[in-house]
């Protein structure tokens, strides 16, 4: 296959909406079932000890828009290592199971791995051998994770951020996320809106308003990092992301995601 029908295939797969990555999870078997595992493939995606996750093949169409491929703490790079887990944390252990995902961004390669954690949980040890084998590099990896919580009296997929426990940075980056966007498009230029709200979904507090990122333009399938400001308390919060498409109409994507200050 030509590395840009690779790059068409995998980016296919990561934008299925949240709802639909959300009911292809569940806690007995995380396995999302329309991911086809390379055929006699040792690393081909399957249900193994703990995460189901391993390598497939392109039988997932997209649906176009904006594609949440990570979400995770301000961090350093971490070290992969074959019999190392790798610990992914979050602050915030919500009332109901967490949806864990992580995807090669690499895009020659269709890795996925999911995870369901019971609610209550706040970690998981992911085994590393899979992703060890594969070469995968802390970069390569978009790590995203969410749990449906009632939010103005409906269940939305609520983002957690996640994180590597690592050294510190040189500055205090303590609730600061990075949120990593793949646009199924090309982009002129994207704005960012930023509230955090209760839990009603109404907006309490504004900390940003159709801030454009400039660094466009952007090709599609590429990712694109948006950095959030640090926010000021705990809490729920609403992020609107306002894609202007080079042709066509503009393309919104708002989700809700919990902070928490431990």
């Amino acid at each position: 296959m030509a590395r840009a029908d690779a790059a068409w295939v995998l980016i296919g797969s990561l934008l299925l909406p949240l709802t639909a990555q959300a009911q292809a999870t569940n806690v007995t078997n995380p396995c999302d079932p329309r991911l086809m595992p390379q055929a006699a493939d040792p690393l081909g995606y399957g249900l193994r000890v703990e995460p189901c996750e391993g390598l497939y093949l392109n039988e997932v169409a997209g649906t176009g828009g904006l594609s949440i491929v990570a979400f995770t703490s301000v961090s350093r790079p971490f070290a992969i290592k074959a019999g190392e887990p790798i610990r992914l944390e979050w602050a915030a252990p919500p009332a109901s199971a967490v949806a864990l995902r992580a995807m090669s961004l690499r895009p020659d390669m269709y890795y996925r791995m999911d995870s369901s954690r019971p609610a209550g949980s706040a970690s998981f040890d992911w085994p590393s051998d899979v992703v060890a084998r594969l070469k995968l590099k802390s970069e390569e990896l978009g790590l995203v994770a969410w749990a449906p919580t009632k939010v103005a009296d409906r269940s939305e997929d609520v983002y957690i951020p996640l994180r590597v426990p690592g050294p510190p940075l040189a500055t205090d980056a303590r609730g600061e996320y990075v949120v990593v966007v793949v646009p199924g498009a090309p982009l002129s230029e994207l704005f960012v809106s930023l509230s955090a709200v209760d839990e009603s979904g109404k907006s309490l507090t504004e900390l940003l308003s159709d801030a454009p990122l400039k660094h466009g333009p952007y090709p599609a399938e590429y990712p694109i990092p948006v950095r959030l400001p640090k926010l000021p308390a705990a809490g729920l919060y609403r992020l609107e992301l306002n894609a202007v498409l080079k042709q066509g109409a503009p393309s919104p994507r708002t989700l809700f995601f919990r902070h928490d200050t431990r």
